[in-house]
């Protein structure tokens, strides 16, 4: 197995942990709303906006591309380049933000006021993390890849939290 193979099947494992690899996301949305349908007095789920589910796919679009250039990073330090020690600094940042912003999404209870502000939040992680990477952006692959989903973040969670 080729490590950028096992880099990629790293993150897709990551994904799958997080509930929403194996299902996409409107099969996980419509397997909770049949559930819910056949518990007698169970709450209603709010539905979830198109905004929200924006976020929800890019937060967790970044912490998949995130997870292989993570792996990169440490490939490559470990390897003695230090040049993308930067990049890992941000990209465990944006990792652990997102991770938990694509929960949040995900469960869609929490106080919409709350998760806008975090939205807002993970944003500017993204924006840190994407300047991190951009100058490795045209001789890492992975690098490329976490840059564009980090924008892609940021661009969804500030239209969500506006």
């Amino acid at each position: 197995m080729q490590r950028r193979d096992f880099v990629t099947n790293l993150g897709l494992g990551l994904g799958a942990s997080l509930g929403l690899g194996a299902l996409g996301l409107a099969e996980s949305e419509a397997f909770a709303a049949d559930t819910a349908a056949k518990t007698p007095g169970a709450a209603k789920r709010r539905p979830m906006s198109a905004e929200l589910k924006a976020v929800l796919t890019a937060a967790h679009d970044c912490v998949k591309t995130s997870s292989v250039c993570l792996a990169h990073c440490q490939f490559q330090l470990a390897n003695g380049d230090t040049s993308l020690g930067d990049c890992q600094k941000n990209v465990m940042n944006v990792m652990a933000v997102c991770e938990a912003l694509t929960k949040l999404a995900a469960y869609n209870n929490a106080n919409e006021a709350h998760l806008k502000a975090f939205a807002k939040v993970c944003a500017g992680f993204c924006d840190d993390c994407a300047k991190a990477c951009e100058m490795h952006t045209s001789h890492h692959i992975e690098c490329k890849e976490c840059y564009d989903s980090c924008k892609a973040c940021a661009k969804a969670c500030e239209k969500y939290a506006a």
